[in-house]
This record gives structure tokens, C-alpha cells and sequence, in this order.
């Protein structure tokens, strides 16, 4: 193939590349992201296809260049997101150093191989057939990953689409640092491999030798040191590895014309460089979880950002080697690697590293108790679902402890929202709490800050929430009941649209039928508002023709349930309490009222039990409570 050709192709490769880095988040948004990755390998199994037909039709190396820059781009972008997607944030590190070996594998393999090929056969086109077909068998082993994948404990993959919004909010967040040093890093590579030939020659080495040393080097070390890579701070790592990256141009530059010590600078850069990618990946991405960033949507800038580097680096500098000389490049690429250093150095300094996360096992479905597909499918059924065994035994009792401090707490006018209920025997028992997480830190911190719940919340809206509000109902002993209705919060309030889209419950004793548990009718939350009175009660006429199930469940789970799932509650004629602590959540999307705007209408709505209290007239729960 003639060099302009090969420049064409290469050029044609590089356009596709960029662009199709760009749109693989929507793609991947409408289909998923791991068929998405299958169509990128059928993409590259078709651009090997286009080049094995070179020899008849030289045109067809066109649409190969083409097709080989999409699927590979694809594949590159969003193969990461599975390993984001599925293990916690201090196993990525190890598990991303392992793909990019693997990645690195792969083109480091091809070349040699496909000339072993051609030498053998005389023929370079049944190398590329024969590339295609191992693309081909990779589209199936994602299809077999995918459905291996389906009910494995996970996180949401929320906003996967890149948008310019989401792009500068993680630009202007934490995010950019490592973003900003792998594009660098990406230049300091593309700098050093695309100028090799000339450093090489004027100091009368071999080029190949650079190549060669640095593939294996890096592949090595990806494989090998992933697991201790992963135990290491991740603070610290890239720091270490950009000093031996600029350790290694020192030796280039020092190099007058030694085969030793250009072998040991190749090796200390592959070091340095090569283990940089996917340890910035990982602080990337756990950086973007930590501050509220879409995880997904970083890594892809992020590796845009490499790929940005990697191609405009050669783009930029192209002529600049014949006039400045191989050793004023490697200055260059050194003030680079020492520019990454000092962004490293000073997030160290002003203490905006990424949190140690600590966990000792690296998949979620042993650390925080995320969804399955079975799960998520049962969800949108019914409307509804039960985790079991959500809050270990020691923080079970923690809550219970601390929701008992809640209900010796006086009435307050001003910050939490009480209301009580008159039992049989004239006493008066507290019905209800509202607004009291601002005002106990630890009940506070015990459910929200390791963002279990929430997390779990958008794994089954597949989208990132926010809590509206969160109420305590008591059901004491001899505590009324709830007719039939559904949390339809933005029906009383008079709010334009939804403002509550899921509700947890956490049980914090044992709940049944014999204690006012909850009933729910499957499959209802689908057909929108059913005809209510005033006070919200379902018409009894419509209530009879639905199907109600128990929900039972033990102190320690949690059940998740849409506002528009119809349900009861019957009073509680046993000797044991029903305590149960509701956490309300709305999309971010909805353009509901904040937390702060909720409470003062729900004082104006449905106002709370004053200081002055006459247990003959106490004020309603709500207007589907009911004793008898």
C-alpha cells in the first residue's frame, strides 16, 4: 500500500475515532452498553473485512480505516463502564490495569502475527480474515458477558450520554484534574512513539527495539501488578508513576548512544506511563461518584481526553522534529510529565484527593446490596419490591435506639412536625414524625451517608435522585390504620406534576398483618390517579375490585414501592409495635419543590400537633388515618 494511502486511511480512522467517541454514550443510552460494545466488534470485524478486499478493490481500505476507527473507539470508550458498572470503587483500579492489558495485548500481538501469517501464506488478507473473525467471536463473548452480567449486583448507570452540560459540570469539578493529566500523559506518549525513529537514529539505535520493550513491558506489568495496584492510595500512585515517566525521559535525553540504557529507559517509561492510564481511570471515575458527577459520562471524557492527546499531539508537532531536534521534543515531553506532577502535587496539598475506599471485597453484591435484573423487573411489575436484610443486626439496633430518642422529643413549632393519636383508653401516643434528620446527625449518617438507599433508588429509576422528605410512623399498640390510597404528594399540595416517584421503607421492628402491616395491589401503579375523596381515600367501590397482597418483612429490610402503588394499612390490635421510617425520593429531573419548600407547605398543608395540645382535638395525621 502506498504511504499516501496509508496516511488516508489512518487520517479517515482518526476522524471516525473523535466522532464516534462523542456518540457511543447516546447509542449506548438507547440499546445498553453492552450491546453496544457487541455492535462495535461486528463494526471491526467489517473493517477487517474491507481490508482483506484491498488487493480487488483498493478503495475498499477506505471504508476499512472508517469502520475500524468507529468499533474500535466504541469498544475502547465503553468497555470501562462495565468495570465501573459492576465493581466497587476501590477494586476498579485493579480490574481497569487488567483490561488495559488486555487491550494493549491485542495490537501488540497483531502486528507479528499477521506477518508470521503473511510470510507463511504469501497472502496478508487472510490475516485481517482471520482478525475479523476474532471479532466476530468477541461479539459473542460480550453477548455471553451480558447475560452472565444480568442479575449481578451493580450500580445505576445513570446519564450515559455525553452532554455538554454534564461535560463542563465535571470540567469545573475534581474530575478535571486526572483528566487533564491523562491528555497530558496521551501527549507525552504520542510525542515519544511518534519521534522514536529520529531520537533512534541520531544516537545509531534500533527503533524496533523501543516498540518491542515497551509492549511487553507494559502488558507485564498491567497484568501482573493489577492486584497490588489496587491496594496502593490511590492519591499517591500517579504521582510515583508520572516521577518515573519523567525519570525515563531523563535517561533518554542522558542516552548518547547505549542499547542498555535505552532498554532500561523504554522499560521505566512503560512503567511510568504505562501503568498511569487506568489508575487516573479509576480516580477519575470514584472522584465523580464522591462529588455527585456522572460516573459513566467521566469516563468517557476521560478517555476522550486520551484520545484527544494521543492524536493532537503528532497533528500539532508533526513538522516541528526537523526544525527543533529530537532532544528539544523530549524537553518538551518532559515539561509535560513535570506539569502532571505539579497538578498531582497541589490536589495533594489542598486535600481534594479521592477518599480511601477502604472496602474489603471488591463486587457490590457483597458491599452494598445492589439490585439484580429480577429485581429491577419485579419493580416495574408490581410497583414494588422487598430487600431483605438491608441493615446488618448492629445498625438494625442503632436506628431502633435512635428512632426511640425521636419520640421522646417534645413538640417543637418550628422544626420537627409531630402528630399523635387517641387510643381506646384515653392516652395519647405519638402517630407520626416529620422533618427530624436535620436534627439527629447519627440516625442522620446511619442512612444516607454510605448512599446505599439512594443508590439503590436510582438503580431502579435509572436516573439520579434526590430526597424530598423523610416521616417516622409509629403504629403503636392500639395505633389506627390507613384506608386505601396512593402517596400522590402532588395532588394535595396542588403541584403541577409528580414530585415523588419511590418511597423506602425501613422497617424498623417486624411488620405482618397481625401488627397494621402493609397491603399493596400488584401492577396498579401503572394506571395512573384512582378516583379519591378529599382526604386522598381511594372510592371503596374502586379499592374492592383490586388484588392486595401482604408485605410483610423483618426489622432490617427495606421496601421500595412507586407513590402511585395503591395501599393499606390496618390498625394495630397486637401488644408489639410496627415502627416503620420512610425515606421519599424524586427524580432530578422532576422540577418538583426542594426539601426546605415541601416542609412549609405540608405545615400550611397538614399542620403539625402545637405545644398546646388537647388530646380531645388533636390534629389529623392525614385525611386517610382512621381508627375504627
Amino acid at each position: 500500500m502506498k504511504s499516501d494511502v496509508a496516511g488516508a486511511v489512518i487520517s479517515s480512522g482518526m476522524v471516525s475515532t473523535m466522532i464516534c467517541c462523542c456518540v457511543a454514550g447516546r447509542i449506548a443510552q438507547r440499546i445498553g452498553v453492552m450491546p453496544t460494545i457487541a455492535l462495535a466488534s461486528l463494526v471491526m470485524a467489517g473493517s477487517m473485512l474491507c481490508l482483506a478486499a484491498a488487493p480487488i478493490n483498493i478503495r475498499a481500505v477506505y471504508a476499512g480505516g472508517l469502520l475500524l476507527g468507529a468499533g474500535w473507539s466504541v469498544f475502547f470508550i465503553l468497555a470501562p463502564l462495565q468495570i465501573i458498572h459492576h465493581l466497587s470503587p476501590n477494586a476498579r483500579i485493579q480490574y481497569l490495569t487488567c483490561v488495559s492489558g488486555a487491550q494493549m495485548a491485542g495490537p501488540g500481538m497483531a502486528a507479528p502475527l499477521s506477518r508470521l501469517i503473511a510470510q507463511h501464506t504469501g497472502s496478508i488478507a487472510l490475516a485481517y480474515l482471520l482478525f475479523a473473525a476474532a471479532c466476530a467471536v468477541a461479539a459473542v463473548c460480550v453477548k455471553i458477558a451480558s447475560e452472565a452480567l444480568r442479575d449481578g449486583a451493580c450500580l445505576p448507570m445513570t446519564r450515559v450520554a455525553i452532554t455538554a452540560t454534564d461535560t463542563l459540570a465535571l470540567l469545573t469539578a475534581r474530575t478535571a484534574v486526572p483528566i487533564a493529566t491523562i491528555a497530558l500523559a496521551a501527549c507525552v506518549f504520542a510525542g515519544l512513539a511518534t519521534y522514536q525513529t529520529p531520537y533512534a537514529v541520531s544516537r545509531n539505535l534500533r527503533p524496533d527495539l523501543f516498540f518491542l520493550t515497551f509492549t511487553t513491558t507494559s502488558v507485564a506489568l498491567r497484568l501482573s501488578l493489577a492486584r497490588t495496584m489496587g491496594r496502593i492510595k490511590p492519591d499517591r500512585l500517579p504521582l510515583v508513576l508520572f516521577l518515573l515517566t519523567g525519570a525515563s525521559l531523563v535517561l533518554f535525553l542522558l542516552n548518547h548512544g547505549s542499547t542498555t540504557l535505552y532498554i532500561v529507559a523504554t522499560a521505566l517509561f512503560a512503567t511510568g506511563y504505562g501503568l498511569s492510564y487506568s489508575t487516573l481511570n479509576g480516580m477519575a471515575v470514584n472522584l465523580a461518584g464522591d462529588h455527585g458527577v456522572s460516573v459513566p459520562m467521566t469516563s468517557q471524557i476521560f478517555t476522550l481526553a486520551y484520545f484527544i492527546g494521543l492524536f493532537g499531539c503528532p497533528f500539532l508537532c508533526g513538522a516541528r522534529i526537523h526544525v527543533v531536534g529530537a532532544d528539544a521534543i523530549l524537553v518538551a515531553l518532559l515539561g509535560a510529565v513535570l506539569a502532571n506532577v505539579v497538578l498531582l502535587g497541589v490536589m495533594r496539598m489542598k486535600d481534594i484527593s479521592p477518599p480511601d475506599f477502604s472496602l474489603k471485597t471488591p463486587f457490590f453484591n457483597e458491599v452494598v446490596r445492589m439490585l439484580n435484573e429480577t429485581q429491577r423487573s419485579k419493580w416495574h411489575e408490581d410497583g414494588y419490591l422487598k430487600v431483605e436484610g438491608f441493615f446488618d443486626p448492629v445498625t438494625r439496633e442503632k436506628i431502633s435506639a435512635l428512632v426511640n430518642d425521636v419520640s421522646r422529643w417534645e413538640i417543637s413549632d418550628n422544626k420537627w412536625m409531630m402528630w399523635f393519636e387517641k387510643t381506646e383508653d384515653d392516652r395519647r401516643i405519638l402517630s407520626k414524625v416529620e422533618n427530624f434528620l436535620d436534627f439527629n446527625d447519627e440516625l442522620r449518617d446511619l442512612l444516607l451517608a454510605d448512599k446505599r438507599i439512594q443508590t439503590a433508588v436510582e438503580s431502579l429509576l435509572d436516573e439520579d435522585t434526590r430526597m424530598l422528605k423523610e416521616l417516622l410512623i409509629f403504629k403503636y399498640p392500639d395505633s389506627g390504620g390507613y384506608r386505601p390510597h396512593q402517596d400522590i404528594y402532588h395532588i394535595p399540595h396542588n403541584i403541577p406534576e409528580r414530585m415523588v416517584h419511590a418511597v423506602v421503607a425501613i422497617g424498623i421492628d417486624d411488620s405482618g398483618p397481625d401488627n397494621g402491616g402493609l397491603f399493596f395491589s400488584p401492577g396498579n401503579h401503572q394506571k395512573g390517579v384512582f378516583p379519591m375523596d378529599a382526604g386522598g381515600v381511594i372510592h371503596p367501590e374502586v379499592a374492592e375490585t383490586f388484588k392486595w397482597e401482604p408485605m410483610p418483612w423483618k426489622a432490617g429490610d427495606i421496601f421500595v414501592f412507586d407513590d402511585y402503588a395503591p395501599h393499606y394499612s390496618q390498625p394495630n390490635k397486637s401488644n408489639r409495635p410496627r415502627r416503620v421510617l420512610y425515606l421519599v425520593f424524586q427524580r432530578a429531573s422532576t422540577g418538583g419543590p426542594t426539601r426546605t419548600e415541601y416542609n412549609k407547605l405540608k405545615r400550611a398543608y397538614n399542620p403539625p400537633e402545637g405545644k398546646e395540645s388537647d388530646i380531645h382535638d388533636l390534629k389529623p395525621p392525614n385525611g386517610i388515618f382512621y381508627r375504627t
